[in-house]
C-alpha cells in the first residue's frame, strides 16, 4: 500500500452522546457491538477509510490487511473485484457499518455487511446507532430504511 501521506489515527472508541461534536464531520465505522471508530473528516481527500482500514490492522489488530484482502479475493467470488478494498474488509469481513456523512449537503452513505461473504449481519447496536446519529443530524430516519433494506422490521422496533 503506498503510505505517502497517512493521517495520525487516533484508534479510540467515540461515545456518541458525549462525543458527537467530536465525530460530527467525520467518516465513521460502527462496530457489532456499536461502538464508534472516527476514521476520517468527511472533507480530507487525503486519508479514507482504506488507509485508515490498513493502520488499524497494523498497530491495533498486529495484522496484515494485504493479506486477508487478497485471500478473499482470491477465494470469494463477491471479493474478487478489483475495487474490493480495505474498507469492504472491515465492513463485510468484521462486520462494521460505515457511516459516511456530508453535513454541508445533509447527505448520508451507509454501507452494511454482506452476509454472504462472513455471516455478519447488521446487529440491534448497530441500528440503534445509526438512529441516534440520524436524529442528531435531524436526518429523517427513513433514510435507515433504504440503506438497511432486509433490516427495515427490525428498525421499526427502535425508537428515537
Amino acid at each position: 500500500m503506498n503510505d505517502k501521506k497517512i493521517m495520525n489515527y487516533d484508534f479510540k472508541i467515540y461515545d456518541l452522546e458525549n462525543d458527537f461534536d467530536l465525530i460530527k464531520n467525520w467518516k465513521i465505522f460502527i462496530s457489532p457491538e456499536g461502538q464508534i471508530l472516527r476514521v476520517a473528516p468527511f472533507d480530507n481527500l487525503e486519508s479514507n477509510h482504506d488507509s485508515y482500514v490498513f493502520e488499524y490492522f497494523k498497530k491495533v489488530l498486529k495484522r496484515d490487511a494485504s493479506q486477508l484482502l487478497l485471500f478473499l479475493k482470491e477465494n470469494h467470488p463477491k471479493c474478487n473485484s478489483y475495487n474490493y478494498s480495505y474498507k469492504d474488509l472491515m465492513i463485510d469481513y468484521f462486520g462494521y457499518v460505515d457511516f459516511e456523512n456530508n453535513i454541508l449537503k445533509n447527505d448520508f452513505i451507509i454501507g452494511k455487511p454482506d452476509y454472504e461473504i462472513n455471516k455478519h449481519k447488521t446487529t440491534n447496536q448497530q441500528i440503534k446507532v445509526l438512529l441516534r446519529l440520524l436524529s442528531k443530524y435531524n436526518a429523517n430516519p427513513d433514510l435507515i430504511f433504504q440503506a438497511l433494506e432486509k433490516d427495515e422490521e427490525r428498525i421499526s422496533q427502535h425508537h428515537l
